[in-house]
């Protein structure tokens, strides 16, 4: 009953609004593009050349606990996001300035590492000396943390700020990843429902109608982002319809194919894992982002997420990734290896545990970086893997803790 009442009362806050519109917009996709599958015989997405070969029934049950588990999610966010870890970072006092200044400072070094050198720009190969060291420095982990914390912040910079956020989006664009378009509107939409109030039969429209209208008008985005997306992947600049790049944003946004054929292909699958005879291989994903291949040599083993795709594209590369969603990784997973997947979960519980410890860390205030436990709650499910989550996002923070230590930008607070 204490948690029943605890959501109804989350429900009604306005602070959970932008929340419930994410929540809304990936559910909307999912079925979407489900439905789309269901009126066809073929994948849609990334795998829209094949026929599927699952029932109905199938399709139907699949779609089905996809939805429930955003839903499930959800909830486990809403039970643990006000728990502090027994073993929690003491709080940290931050310097809004100081920290404005370090990221953009580091941000401006991969920058200018990734042109000189090429490594980590999407469809090269390139590799450099310096890539661990890079590897450790990574700041996608503590981009949200920055801009929640900076944003409307008074003892910031607003010019800095903005500044920064730019050469980031310019940053991730090299690299391939327009979704960071996404991740700064969802953060601009808490901020603006901080200061809005609206009434009760209001929110409800918004949370159903505002995720269609995000499909239509990001569609008009992706469709002169999705041409330079082409071009940086060293596959030409080739443009889309309108309608086209609606439909490849939604399909963007949903891990419904891809888990469809992680379910078709389970034999197959098993048959790759085999080949390729990778002990702990998810496990062993979450250190090869930040793992010199002088201590790692074996780096080129295949992710689950990546056998998947295997499965379809035998000559894809092995360092590619697609969503699967949480349950079926965790099915396929269970087909390969009980035993590492046990210790999967065991190991994924606890990078969570110690993930939330620092977000709890960087709270000026309680609950001002919720949003951020969101978005990692949600990037869990619909990726799984902990190399993509963690190894390639917010495991870097701990790296870069020293340095915001010795630069003054964080302090313990007293």
């Amino acid at each position: 009953m204490v948690y029943l009442n605890k959501i109804i009362m989350l429900y009604n806050s306005r602070y959970r609004l932008a929340e419930k519109i994410y929540l809304s917009l990936y559910i909307t996709s999912l079925m979407l593009v489900g439905i789309f599958m269901m009126t066809t015989t073929n994948y849609s997405g990334e795998l829209s050349s094949f026929e599927y070969l699952v029932s109905s029934s199938e399709l139907t049950i699949i779609l089905g606990y996809s939805v429930l588990g955003f839903i499930a999610a959800y909830f486990f966010y809403i039970i643990t996001k006000d728990k502090r870890i027994a073993f929690s970072f003491s709080p940290f006092r931050v310097n809004i300035l100081r920290l404005n200044i370090v990221f953009g400072g580091l941000l401006i070094a991969q920058l200018f590492f990734l042109v000189l050198t090429g490594v980590g720009r999407i469809g090269s190969q390139a590799t450099n000396p310096f890539s661990p060291l890079f590897a450790l420095l990574n700041i996608d982990g503590l981009f949200t943390i920055f801009y929640m914390l900076v944003r409307k912040s008074p003892c910031g910079n607003r010019t800095l700020f903005w500044f920064t956020v730019t050469i980031y989006v310019i940053y991730k664009l090299l690299q391939g990843w327009s979704g960071v378009f996404l991740t700064i509107f969802f953060m601009e939409l808490y901020f603006y429902f901080q200061s809005h109030t609206f009434k009760f039969w209001n929110r409800i429209f918004m949370v159903i109608l505002l995720p269609l209208f995000i499909l239509l008008i990001g569609g008009k985005i992706y469709h002169y982002v999705f041409p330079y997306k082409l071009e940086v992947r060293g596959m030409g600049m080739s443009q889309v319809s309108y309608s086209e790049s609606v439909v490849n944003l939604t399909n963007r946004l949903t891990f419904f194919p891809v888990a469809v054929g992680a379910y078709e292909k389970d034999l197959e699958i098993q048959h790759l894992a085999f080949q390729d005879g990778t002990f702990l291989r998810e496990i062993k994903g979450f250190f090869r982002p930040f793992t010199p291949r002088f201590l790692m040599d074996d780096k080129d083993f295949r992710s689950i997420n990546n056998l998947v795709m295997q499965s379809f594209f035998p000559s894809i590369e092995g360092s590619t990734s697609s969503d699967i969603g949480l349950i079926m990784y965790v099915y396929t997973l269970f087909k390969l290896n009980v035993g590492e997947t046990i210790v999967w979960l065991v190991f994924t519980f606890m990078l969570l545990l110690f993930n939330k410890a620092i977000i709890d860390a960087f709270e000026q205030y309680k609950g001002q970086l919720n949003f951020i436990y969101f978005l990692l709650i949600m990037k869990l499910y619909y990726t799984a893997s902990p190399e993509m989550v963690f190894g390639y996002g917010s495991i870097s923070i701990l790296f870069l803790l020293p340095l915001l230590f010795a630069t003054g930008s964080i302090k313990f607070k007293r």
